[in-house]
């Protein structure tokens, strides 16, 4: 292969540069890591969880005093194995704001304890409001399972307040319709009571016969079904569970097992 000078310079140039970034890069790696020990050195660790999608990748966040100094990928993730997407990595910065502007939302706000909606884990929740309105929701730090951290969906739980999409009054779509209609809260009342006690005198099956042809008292009511909510606690589960075996209902479940 025949090689012009002008050729051979280019390549020489283009291999010495390659030589010359490669070295830099690995001085630069050996600085970073040298500044990080120093940063977290003596620094105090929590756990924590990446804000972004919901593989839920863990976080180490390193902080001294009031200030996050730095936030690395958890070892033991057993999905990330403490690695990081580049949106993760630079989650710091975002800390840092997001930290300094709920500090300044939560004063003088008040705090109330609730319960996450969602799933029946049942993390405790902190909820601050000011006024009228919540202005910030994030996990109890005493919640023994969750030691103060929620999923991406606890923690947009506040969504479920803060929303102009959110209907504010009772609606009602008679059976054919295509259209909602407002209605007052007490109408409804009345008619979840008509519809429960008509169809519990229509549907209701006080006698059944048995595999040998005996009738058999058996009291439910097939034509109900009943679906309870992660938002109640026991004392109100214990009473939803005594209406239903009242009325004879069957199909009696609760939202965490759908």
């Amino acid at each position: 292969m025949s090689l012009s000078r002008r050729d051979f310079f280019k390549r020489a140039g283009s291999a010495g540069v390659g030589v010359a970034v490669g070295a830099a890069t690995l001085g630069l790696e050996r600085v970073e890591a040298a500044a990080t020990t120093l940063k977290i050195k003596e620094a105090k660790v929590h756990t924590s969880v990446c804000p972004y999608c919901s593989v839920g990748c863990t976080h180490l966040v390193y902080s001294t005093g009031n200030s996050i100094t730095d936030i690395r990928g958890h070892p033991d993730t057993p999905h990330t194995l403490g690695k990081l997407c580049p949106k993760g990595v630079a989650t710091l910065g975002l800390e840092r704001v997001e930290a300094a502007a709920t500090t300044l939302r939560i004063k003088e706000a008040k705090v109330h304890t609730g319960v996450c909606p969602y799933c029946s884990v049942g993390c405790n929740q902190l909820v601050y409001s000011k006024g009228d309105s919540i202005i910030d929701i994030e996990g109890h730090p005493d919640t023994p399972h969750t030691l103060g951290k929620l999923c991406p969906k606890g923690a947009a739980t506040i969504q479920l307040s803060n929303n102009p999409l959110r209907p504010t009054k009772a609606l009602y779509r008679a059976p054919g319709s295509e259209k909602w209609e407002e209605k007052p809260i007490e109408w409804m009342y009345d008619e979840i009571a008509k519809r429960y006690y008509d169809t519990r005198e229509k549907y209701f099956i006080e006698r059944e016969k048995d595999k040998e042809g005996k009738d058999v008292v058996v009291n439910r009511l097939e034509a109900i079904a009943s679906l309870g909510s992660a938002c109640i606690d026991n004392e109100e589960c214990y009473l939803l569970t005594k209406f239903n075996r009242a009325f004879g209902i069957v199909y009696h479940e609760h939202q965490a097992r759908v």
